[in-house]
């Protein structure tokens, strides 16, 4: 059988030595941990962004025997108290606003000398309650009362931070377990 000299038989294809495959393995490995871990940090990072200023507690304390009022906001991750004294208080208002975004927000101002101060927010559906602690705070001025406590406390503020963060940490887990396995 003649061979066309035009035809040219082509190699068969050589296999990559497998120190080559053992050297490019590492390598993928770390770049898969590295992107997983870029990605964790900035899943958590944007959660605490949204979720760290979302307030779950409001109280005003006022102590006459101790001659000041202290007004605490608790966030998701942080906690601040303001302190005045009794006698700098001269009276609280009830103001609604429209926020950014949103419904109307309703918030509770405690109006001292040394200017004003957010005592506790409340939705617009909860006007009346509002109403009925900046009441509280009136005859709290008004009379001789020996102290004054206010809460009012978010309770789906919880719930949100728990429906939020348990899918994410759920999702980050899996995504560590499928990485990790295959190492």
């Amino acid at each position: 059988m003649a061979t066309d000299p035009k035809v040219v038989p082509f190699p068969a294809p050589a296999s990559p030595p497998a120190s080559s495959a053992r050297v490019r393995e590492p390598h993928l490995r770390a770049l898969k941990i590295a992107l997983s871990a870029a990605f964790s940090v900035a899943l958590l990072s944007t959660l605490y962004l949204l979720l760290a200023d979302v307030p779950v507690q409001f109280r005003l304390d006022c102590d006459r025997g101790a001659g000041g009022c202290w007004a605490e906001r608790e966030t998701m991750f942080s906690r601040r108290v303001a302190y005045f004294p009794v006698q700098s208080l001269r009276d609280v208002r009830v103001r609604t606003f429209q926020g950014l975004r949103g419904a109307p927000r309703v918030v509770l101002i405690a109006v001292t000398d040394s200017g004003r101060m957010l005592v506790a927010e409340y939705s617009a559906a909860e006007k009346q309650a509002a109403e009925a602690d900046a009441a509280q705070v009136r005859l709290f001025l008004s009379s001789n009362q020996p102290e004054l406590r206010i809460a009012k406390e978010s309770g789906h503020s919880r719930w949100l931070a728990i429906a939020v963060f348990a899918p994410a940490l759920l999702l980050l887990a899996a995504l560590w377990w499928v990485l990790l396995r295959e190492m």
